[in-house]
């Protein structure tokens, strides 16, 4: 499992970095994400780095998800397939041998700020 929280860390960094993502968000409802905070934070003062799921299934498959908020200018439907092309990337480059992950990205934001456009008071 460490494995799989340092892998959703660097997959994280990876997202984030995708021309046109504003953030990273962690996966789940907001109980979740505190409790997930709650415990990571007692584990591993870093857990809140790791906001990409990762999970394995029996025979080692990867299902990777990610919920993302997209800079206003930059298409949705291209930002979401740079991020799971980047994804990918990251998992075949480390495992070229392992079967192709599953791979979910969704876009819950889509953030205006510094677009130029009009903003209320």
């Amino acid at each position: 499992m460490t494995d799989d929280l340092e892998l959703s860390r660097l997959l994280t960094d990876i997202v984030s970095d995708v021309p046109g993502v504003t953030g990273v968000y962690p996966i789940g409802s907001l109980v979740q994400s505190v409790a997930r905070g709650l415990v990571g934070g007692t584990l591993d003062e870093r857990a809140d780095e790791a906001r990409v799921a990762v999970t394995r299934a029996a025979g080692g498959a990867l299902s990777v998800a990610a919920t993302i908020g997209v800079e206003a200018g930059h298409p949705v439907p291209d930002v979401l397939r740079a991020v799971g092309a980047a994804v990918r990337g990251v998992l075949e480059t480390r495992d070229p041998a392992a079967p192709p992950p599953d791979i979910e990205v969704r876009a819950s934001h889509i953030d205006t700020r510094g677009s130029g456009s009009a903003r209320l008071p």
